[in-house]
């Protein structure tokens, strides 16, 4: 009956040390130190990224502000279209009407 009772206890010690001896993976100082450099570098990256994003949209609110001066001061009507991409004007196209 000694046996019935140890046995128990014995396996849940041996569950309890396996799952305290749940290995952890550590990176030596110097990896850990260049894993920090490429982390911070890509945090840059992200923000320098975020911030040309930003200009571009205001160089392209200014492209499109010119275009409609333009427009303006050659009398053009406000159906013209502006292309970025091409620098070109030309008229809106014509939608069908539905019957």
């Amino acid at each position: 009956m000694n046996r019935l009772l140890v046995l128990p206890v014995v396996l849940l010690a041996a569950a309890a040390v396996a799952q305290d001896k749940d290995p952890a993976y550590h990176p030596t100082e110097l990896q850990r130190l260049q894993l920090e450099v490429l982390q911070k570098d890509a945090i840059i990256a992200q923000k320098d990224l975020q911030a040309a994003q930003q200009l571009y949209q205001a160089k392209l609110a200014a492209l499109q502000q010119k275009a409609d001066e333009v427009k303006h001061d050659n009398k053009w009507p406000p159906e013209v279209n502006f292309d970025p991409n091409s620098l070109a004007f030309s008229k809106a196209a014509q939608r069908k009407e539905e019957k």
